[in-house]
């Protein structure tokens, strides 16, 4: 002890930077002096090196390797192998530099979402957007799976490819919703400029344009489109043959057929499209004699008969705009 006083007080004259400063704060007291080293080499070296330190990843890999390097040089001392110690600091640098990675492209992608967004570009920011929850729903997944200790198994190569299937499945969807909505709002313009109320044709022509349109909604709806969709057109439609045929005989028959195919569609829970062929039907001759051919009869010929009410409708609108030109 002695000794080792000695070389510590010999030490005073030969200090520099930090050590001297705390060997002269001591002013040759031996217990302070040796308090005030304790305390430089401890807590004040590990509360400056986390004040230096810039960020929070720089920390954390600070932290790995300086663990991960201090076992692999007592491994060294003993005569160990330490192969296996530097191949999992490896792929813990790995790991953590990989979250950095993704969490810093996940503010990229979030930003430029923002951006698409702000400049008008609806798809666009809808698919960024969901690009970047992918990929986080696909990692979250692949943590999941390392979690139950089935990474490199079947198991988890069928579940990325099951999430990747739905994602792409769903992107898809949003691409084609998109495109739909698009169809539709160029439609909903063209409907407007041909028989809506900035249309500046002829009522002849603009009762066509409306019948045509009424037409296509009819073949949507037939190849599996939305009733919905088919009854918004006929509502535009019907005022405009309205405006053009009056209460006549021709335009209760389109109604008949609108309401007839409405209700086949499950859209008529009221039952008033029967109510609407029966105007029709009390002054068509037609109907008289269908009856006399029983039900399944009734139901084909009165289909028949309403396909001849719709091929009329569209007969007269051609004749109409053959007439108007």
């Amino acid at each position: 002890m002695t000794i080792f006083k000695n070389e510590l007080v010999g030490a005073f004259t030969e200090a520099s930077g930090d050590v001297k400063k705390v060997l002269d704060a001591a002013l040759g007291n031996y217990d302070q002096a040796v308090a005030g080293l304790s305390f430089l080499q401890g807590d004040y070296k590990t509360l400056t090196t986390v004040a230096d330190t810039t960020d929070q990843f720089t920390a954390q890999m600070k932290a790995l390797t300086d663990t991960y390097d201090a076992a692999i040089t007592k491994a060294e001392q003993y005569g160990l192998a330490e192969q296996a110690l530097t191949d999992a600091r490896d792929q813990q640098i790995t790991k953590l530099t990989a979250a950095r990675d993704a969490q810093a492209q996940g503010i990229t992608d979030t930003l430029h979402a923002r951006l698409l967004a702000d400049n008008g570009d609806v798809l666009g920011a809808s698919l960024a957007g969901f690009d970047l929850q992918a990929k986080q729903q696909e990692q979250q997944l692949k943590d999941q799976i390392e979690a139950l200790g089935l990474s490199g198994t079947r198991y988890a190569a069928d579940r990325i490819v099951e999430i990747e299937q739905a994602l792409a499945a769903e992107r898809l969807k949003i691409e084609q919703d998109y495109a739909g909505q698009s169809r539709k709002t160029a439609q909903g313009l063209l409907t407007q400029l041909a028989f809506g109320g900035g249309s500046a044709l002829a009522p002849e022509q603009q009762y066509f344009a409306a019948i045509s349109v009424l037409n296509n909604a009819r073949q949507d709806l037939a190849a599996g489109g939305a009733l919905a969709d088919f009854t918004g057109i006929a509502q535009q439609v019907l005022p405009v043959a309205r405006d053009y045929l009056g209460t006549s005989q021709q335009y209760a028959a389109l109604v008949a057929d609108v309401a007839s195919l409405v209700s086949s569609q499950g859209g008529d829970p009221a039952g008033l499209g029967a109510l609407l062929a029966a105007q029709v039907d009390s002054t068509d001759s037609l109907a008289a004699t269908f009856a006399s051919y029983g039900d399944k009869q009734v139901n084909v010929l009165n289909g028949v008969l309403a396909e001849v009410r719709r091929l009329a409708s569209t007969l007269e609108a051609m004749i109409a705009r053959q007439t108007a030109a």
